[in-house]
């Protein structure tokens, strides 16, 4: 708009210097006056056309923008709600460990053929072959030993899958410790673990 007034002094000027200028009329001047007011009303920053003072957005956007930021939160507070029942759900592991019953710690597992398990360069496939590799590695209740979890750190990936990035501890008479993943996912309303990576630290390796 500054641009097109700028453009109109600007002619006026020549053509004043041609002698060809020639002053509006009032009822000229009350039109172009008019027409300025229109274009004024139009682009003008205090008041957008949503009637909302200052803003120049339509009202719609700032409903859509307050829509966003509202799930943003609920998001959060789902994952955050999430990440409490995992975590809730390897306590309890440790505690079944600690108790010697493996099976009721195999409990978070997806009792399925798809499961895997991946620790010291190999990937275990299927429910019951993971359930056998532990009672092969842990026979009895003293190489078991005292299982603790900690560091936990859970992401949400989506309202049912999450993964859990953690460290294991067995306190026995040859140590081990080690760093875990462990991948979620919600399956017929519950969370199963449907991916164990397990690792163990080069310096308590047996």
């Amino acid at each position: 708009m500054m641009l097109r007034l700028k453009g109109l002094r600007s002619d006026a000027k020549d053509m004043k210097r041609a002698g060809a200028f020639k002053a509006p009329t009032r009822s000229r001047l009350g039109l172009c006056i008019g027409l300025l007011a229109a274009g004024l009303v139009f682009f003008n920053p205090q008041k957008s056309e949503s009637g909302l003072p200052g803003s120049g957005l339509p009202e719609s956007g700032l409903i859509e923008s307050e829509s966003l930021e509202n799930d943003h939160t609920q998001d959060s507070q789902a994952a955050k709600e999430n990440a409490e029942v995992l975590h809730a759900i390897i306590a309890e592991q440790q505690k079944a460990w600690n108790r010697g019953d493996i099976e009721v710690f195999m409990g978070a597992y997806w009792k399925d053929e798809r499961l895997t398990f991946s620790s010291g360069g190999a990937t275990t496939r299927g429910y019951q072959a993971t359930l056998d590799r532990y009672r092969k590695r842990y026979p009895d209740r003293a190489a078991m030993g005292n299982l603790t979890f900690e560091g936990l750190e859970t992401t949400s990936l989506g309202p049912t899958s999450a993964y859990t990035l953690g460290r294991w501890k067995l306190a026995k008479e040859i140590a081990a410790e080690g760093n875990f993943t462990l991948v979620w996912q919600k399956i017929d309303g519950e969370w199963k673990i449907v991916h164990d990576h397990s690792s163990q630290a080069p310096s308590v390796q047996q």
